[in-house]
């Protein structure tokens, strides 16, 4: 059947995902130690996301707000709030990060609420509330989030962020990813 086939396929990739992970690890930590040490916790364990069914959204976070040029993606921005929210340290840490797990800091929560973001910026502020679940700060983003007026926590803003990975990786689809962009729609 149909649902076989499919099936199949994504066993198949999961397969192959699997054997990349493998194959890359290694070499990461080889090429960059500093690095690897830093985002341990991102590559030590499986990642277990609990399914549950989502429908796509389309109202705005009341937390939520547009985003500046200041805010839109810089990697030492989204590392740094990924290593705060790790508590990882590492030689390449910067010494203002704290080191606390399951730290939200008001720049980093700026940064994941930012609305009109696009590209990597949206897949960055996601794989943050991914991140922050895998290491068990999921209590403390949501506490967060209350705090701030999201009331909602993790789950809404999943939603929202992948309503709006989503609605971009289907125009990248539509008229063929450019080059510069192959790799973000994979990556969505």
């Amino acid at each position: 059947s149909q649902d076989s086939q499919v099936l199949l396929r994504v066993h198949k990739v999961l397969q192959d995902a699997r054997t990349a992970g493998n194959w890359s690890l290694p070499r990461i930590r080889e090429r960059d130690p500093g690095y690897f040490k830093e985002f341990k916790d991102v590559v030590s364990r499986p990642y277990v996301i609990r399914g549950y069914s989502r429908e796509l959204g389309n109202r705005v976070l009341s937390g939520e707000h547009a985003a500046t040029k200041r805010e839109m993606f810089s990697e030492t921005r989204s590392d740094r709030c990924m290593q705060e929210m790790m508590g990882s340290t590492g030689p390449r840490q910067d010494p203002n990060i704290h080191t606390t797990r399951c730290t939200v800091t008001d720049e980093c929560w700026r940064f994941v609420t930012a609305d009109g973001a696009t590209g990597y910026t949206i897949t960055h502020q996601l794989l943050w509330t991914i991140l922050g679940e895998h290491v068990g700060c999921k209590e403390n983003i949501n506490a967060f989030a209350s705090r701030e007026g999201v009331w909602e926590g993790v789950e809404s803003i999943q939603q929202h962020l992948c309503t709006k990975i989503l609605r971009e990786a289907e125009v990248l689809a539509y008229s063929g990813p450019p080059e510069p962009e192959q790799d973000l729609f994979l990556e969505q």
